[in-house]
C-alpha cells in the first residue's frame, strides 16, 4: 500500500468500523450483544481495502471491495432488523425518548425516581399463560404448562413468589390439576395444600380399599350416592385403568374402575369455586371508555419499514404517585400522533379490582395487593410500589 494512503485508508477502515458499532449498540439485543464485536476487524478490512482500490483506480478490486461491503452491511442490517427507513426514524427520534426501556428485551425495569421496578415474571421465558387467576387467599397465581411440565407460580399480596413444577406423564399427558384450594396430581395419587398454606409438599391420597372387590355396579352406585352428591369437588381420570380421586369431609380419595368414564355422565370434573381468568374483562360489571388517562399514559408514536413491513413503537408511561416507569413497545393500533390522541383507554371495575386497558397493554390493580400487573399482549409483568 502506497504510505500517502495509508492513514486516509485506515480512517476510511475507522470510520466503517464506527458505522458498524453504532449498529450494534443501537439495534442489538439479547444476551448475545457482546459476540457481534468478533466482526468487528471486517468493517475496518472492508473501508481499508475499499478507499485504497478506489484512490489506485483498480476497477476490478474496487468493483469486489464495493460488492462485499454493501454485503457485509445488508447482512448485518438484515440481522439485526434494520432498514434505512428505521435509521431516519432514530434519528428523527427526540432526545427525550431515547432512553425508554422495552419490557421485551430487558428483564426489568425500574422508575427513574429508584428503588422501584418491573419485574417480568417467570411464566413469559417460554410457552405463554396457560392461566392467571386470584385464589381465596387473594394470591395471584399463574399457570403454564407444556409438554414437559406444568409449572405453578403464585405471588401473595406483598408480591412475594412461591412456584411448584409437577412434570407429565410418561406419555407427557397433563397430570397437575387445581380443583378448589388443592393441587392434585392424578399420576402419582397425592395432592398438595399449596394454596391453603403455602406447602409445595404433595401427600399421599387415601385409596378406598373396599373397592378392590366392588362390581361394576356398586362402583356405579358409591360414585352417585357419595361422590357425585356429597363429595366438594372429584375429577374423573382415563388411563390403562379409569380411575376417580375426590375429596370428601377434607380427605382426598380415589379408587379404580372399570367403567368408561362417559357411562358416568358428561361431568368429569366438579369443583366449588371456579377461578375466573384475571384479565377476562367480560367478567367485570362496570365498563368505561375514556380520553382521561389514569395509569397508563401514551406518550409518542414512532413509525418505519422494517423486515416485516410497517412497525409502529409506542412511548408511555406507566404513572404512579410519586414515580413513572418510561417504557415502549411494539404497537398495532395506531400509527400518527393524531390517532393516538384520540384512541380512548378503556376502565374495567368492580369493587376490588380494576383493569385499565389501552391497545393491547392491560394494568391490572386489585385494592388487597400490593403491586400491579402490567399484561403486554401475552406478556405478563409485576410492577412493585
Amino acid at each position: 500500500m502506497k504510505k500517502a494512503l495509508f492513514f486516509p485508508a485506515l480512517i476510511a477502515g475507522i470510520v466503517f468500523s464506527a458505522f458498524f458499532i453504532f449498529l450494534v449498540n443501537q439495534f442489538a439485543t439479547g444476551l448475545y450483544t457482546e459476540a457481534w464485536f468478533l466482526f468487528l476487524p471486517i468493517p475496518l478490512i472492508l473501508g481499508t481495502w475499499t478507499f485504497y482500490a478506489i484512490c489506485c483506480k483498480h476497477k476490478i478490486s474496487s468493483v469486489i471491495a464495493i460488492g462485499c461491503t454493501i454485503a457485509f452491511f445488508a447482512w448485518i442490517m438484515d440481522e439485526l432488523d434494520v432498514s434505512f427507513s428505521k435509521l431516519r426514524a432514530e434519528k428523527t427520534l427526540p432526545i427525550a425518548y431515547r432512553d425508554y426501556k422495552d419490557l421485551e428485551y430487558d428483564i426489568s425495569t425500574c422508575a427513574e425516581e429508584g428503588g422501584n421496578c418491573i419485574y417480568e415474571v417467570p411464566t413469559n421465558e417460554s410457552e405463554d399463560l396457560t392461566s392467571c387467576f386470584l385464589n381465596r387467599r387473594n394470591e395471584v397465581v399463574m399457570v403454564k404448562e407444556d409438554r414437559m411440565s406444568s409449572y405453578i407460580l403464585k405471588f401473595d399480596t406483598l408480591g412475594y413468589q412461591q412456584s411448584m413444577g409437577i412434570a407429565t406423564d410418561r406419555d407427557h399427558k397433563k397430570t397437575a390439576y387445581i380443583l378448589d384450594d388443592y393441587v392434585i396430581n392424578i399420576d402419582k395419587n397425592t395432592y398438595s395444600t399449596f394454596f391453603l398454606n403455602d406447602d409445595e409438599n404433595f401427600l399421599p391420597m387415601t385409596f378406598i380399599e373396599a373397592s378392590k372387590k366392588w362390581t361394576p355396579v356398586q362402583q356405579q352406585n358409591f360414585f352417585e350416592n357419595n361422590v357425585k352428591t356429597k363429595a366438594s369437588c372429584f375429577k374423573i381420570t382415563k388411563g390403562k385403568q379409569n380411575k376417580i380421586v375426590f375429596l370428601k369431609d377434607d380427605k382426598w380419595q380415589y379408587f379404580y374402575t372399570d367403567i368408561e368414564r362417559a357411562f358416568f355422565g358428561k361431568d368429569t370434573l366438579k369443583t366449588q369455586y371456579n377461578y375466573p381468568e384475571l384479565f377476562d374483562e367480560k367478567r367485570f360489571p362496570k365498563q368505561e371508555k375514556s380520553l382521561t388517562r389514569n395509569y397508563i399514559r401514551p406518550q409518542y408514536v414512532q413509525t418505519y419499514r422494517d423486515n416485516f413491513g410497517y412497525t409502529t413503537i409506542l412511548y408511555y408511561h406507566i404513572v404512579k404517585p410519586s414515580l413513572t416507569y418510561h417504557l415502549k413497545t411494539r404497537f398495532k393500533t395506531v400509527k400518527s400522533q393524531e390517532e393516538l390522541r384520540t384512541l380512548p383507554t378503556y376502565y374495567f371495575k368492580n369493587d376490588t379490582e380494576t383493569i385499565e386497558t389501552f391497545g393491547w397493554i392491560s394494568l391490572y390493580s386489585h385494592k388487597h395487593l400490593q403491586y400491579q400487573l402490567l399484561r403486554i399482549g401475552n406478556q405478563t409483568y409485576r410492577i412493585g410500589n
